[in-house]
């Protein structure tokens, strides 16, 4: 059996939603550090921990894998904005209400976990780490923002957008 050539694992995987998400830290000199992440998924209740991938080729890898401890900022629809911040260099927190805390903590999305690592294992050319997780805060209603087909998509539940066509 062939393995499955690069162009075509990546129509697939275009065909499953992913969570758009953005990943917080400190490095080694106490500076706020991010990127975007969309490879992210629960892993266990008890204890409770989530899995995340980073991309080996991502300019911040290092930096973000070492920190040993982050935050995961869920998004809302309407943030892309942020992930599109996230992805890209320059000053990532210009302008945005944070908390420095334990972690650099945005405060207007969909929901923050707080993760301190587990485990990092070889994912091929990313990084994956096993982190448990340590605070839920900032929870909120109305969905979040997905990687799909390519770009950012609006994840709402199915009986919230009835709703709203129905008001």
């Amino acid at each position: 059996m062939n393995d499955v050539d690069a162009a075509t694992f990546r129509d697939a995987m275009a065909t499953l939603a992913a969570p758009l998400t953005v990943l917080t830290y400190y490095d080694a000199w106490g500076r706020p550090g991010g990127l975007t992440i969309s490879s992210v998924c629960s892993l266990s209740v008890t204890p409770p921990r989530v899995l995340f991938c980073v991309n080996q080729a991502n300019h911040g890898h290092d930096t973000a894998v070492g920190a040993g401890r982050w935050c995961l900022h869920v998004l809302a629809p309407d943030q892309e904005n942020v992930a599109r911040r996230f992805a890209e260099p320059g000053d990532r927190f210009r302008g945005l209400p944070v908390l420095n805390g334990a972690t650099p903590e945005m405060l207007s999305v969909a929901a923050r976990i707080e993760l301190t690592s587990d485990a990092l294992r070889d994912g091929g050319d990313h990084t994956i780490v096993v982190a448990r997780v340590r605070r839920v805060t900032g929870l909120a209603d109305g969905g979040g923002l997905v990687w799909h087909q390519r770009g950012p998509a609006a994840a709402v539940p199915v009986a919230q957008e009835s709703r709203e066509r129905a008001a």
